[in-house]
């Protein structure tokens, strides 16, 4: 696995980095969007969008997913680097709140745009350090920062004070500058962290280790799909179009039609949550799965139980570890379930005795089970719901009428 998830050096990557506060309004602010970006002759620029409001953080996001997908038109084999899960999660909830580059945001998931250089890190390299943050790393690669940490700390948390008490009139200019210029710090930290992975990783293959990098793809969803999406998304656009992002100076029909236009693809939206929770852990290697409370590791067959109505029942003991399974959950041996609407490969949850180590697993199908060695939740709608389906297409046929 060392180094695998790594793609070759390219001048178009991208370096990203978000600053958040999760306390602003019901769910959190990312106030201020910032990257770092090689051009042809691989100098850093640095490039960032303030985001203090709802209707800046909305167009924030936009800015930086249009300013990605044109980027990636012309340089199709980019990536998106960043330190720990926390930035593709965050692009995920903005497109859920705001219903806006669901597409868009659909193509860097599928086309793995984003790499999660902790991730890599956590596979390939042993450090002497108490954690694996990006600031404690920086000794190894011997990057220098332009701001005392002390001083970022500082300006965050007057930052923080003014969005909770909704006083963004009272950021001043200096605050901003000393945010953007740690921000700036992140995004180049991770640049330089990922060069000296690339070193690592050059040195072990001229020692004659074969390290296979993964192939890009465009992440292009199937024609069926993209013409729904292309069309639900122009109708949402036309009825949120002069609306405030922020509910407080709506009117009552513009809150109405807001509304309407959340509707729209809302069952697919809220469905995603699900299948991207499922492609990570099925992304995860077998020790990372342990620490994984939605999965079971390391299972060992025990021995089968009996049959009913031809559907076997299987005793598995397994290692200790936490775990959130729970009796009838349907869950599916990693990297098993392809089809989305197939139940073949799933399993029920039938009972666990966590202090004996114990488990049992029904097939939800009369097809023989092979033995499993990982178990992950299966939350996903496998198979379609009519009425939910007919639902959803009966409520964009009533709203475009």
């Amino acid at each position: 696995m060392v180094f695998r998830c790594c793609r070759s050096l390219l001048s178009g990557d991208i370096f990203f980095d978000l600053e958040g506060d999760p306390f602003v309004g019901v769910g959190g602010r990312e106030y201020l969007f910032g990257f770092v970006c090689e051009n042809q002759e691989g100098e850093a620029a640095y490039e960032s969008r303030w985001a203090l409001t709802a209707g800046e953080e909305r167009r924030a996001f936009e800015w930086f997913v249009d300013w990605v997908m044109a980027r990636w038109a012309n340089e199709p084999a980019m990536h998106i680097y960043h330190f720990t899960p926390y930035e593709p999660s965050a692009l995920k909830r903005l497109m859920g709140r705001y219903a806006t580059r669901e597409d868009e945001i659909d193509r860097m998931l599928r086309g793995r745009l984003f790499i999660d250089l902790h991730t890599v890190l956590k596979r390939a390299i042993r450090a002497g350090v108490e954690q694996y943050s990006l600031k404690a790393l920086e000794v190894f690669h011997g990057f220098r920062r332009q701001l005392p940490l002390e001083e970022a700390r500082t300006a965050m948390r007057q930052m923080e004070h003014s969005l909770e008490l909704s006083r963004v009139t009272e950021v001043d200019e200096s605050l901003r500058k000393t945010i953007a210029l740690y921000n700036a710090d992140d995004c180049l930290s991770t640049r330089s962290l990922r060069n000296w992975l690339e070193r690592e990783r050059l040195a072990l293959e001229h020692a004659g280790t074969r390290l296979p990098r993964p192939q890009p793809t465009d992440g292009a969803p199937s024609e069926v799909i993209g013409e729904r999406q292309r069309q639900t998304a122009e109708l949402a656009e036309e009825l949120v179009k002069g609306i405030s992002a922020d509910p407080e100076p709506r009117s009552e029909e513009e809150a109405a039609r807001w509304l309407l236009a959340n509707l729209l693809g809302w069952h697919r939206r809220e469905s995603k949550a699900d299948w991207w929770e499922y492609f990570r852990l099925t992304a995860m290697t077998d020790e990372e799965l342990l620490d994984e409370k939605s999965a079971l590791s390391g299972l060992c067959f025990v021995r089968r139980l009996g049959l009913q109505r031809k559907i076997p029942t299987d005793r598995y003991s397994f290692p200790n570890q936490e775990t959130d399974l729970r009796a009838e959950d349907t869950v599916c041996q990693k990297g098993e379930t392809k089809a989305p609407h197939s139940h073949d490969d799933s399993c029920s949850y039938v009972e666990g005795n966590h202090h004996a180590f114990l488990l049992l697993l029904r097939r939800i199908r009369r097809r023989y089970p092979k033995r499993r060695q990982h178990l992950i939740t299966l939350e996903l709608e496998l198979e379609l719901d009519p009425y939910r389906q007919n639902r959803s297409q009966n409520t964009e046929e009533r709203i475009q009428n």
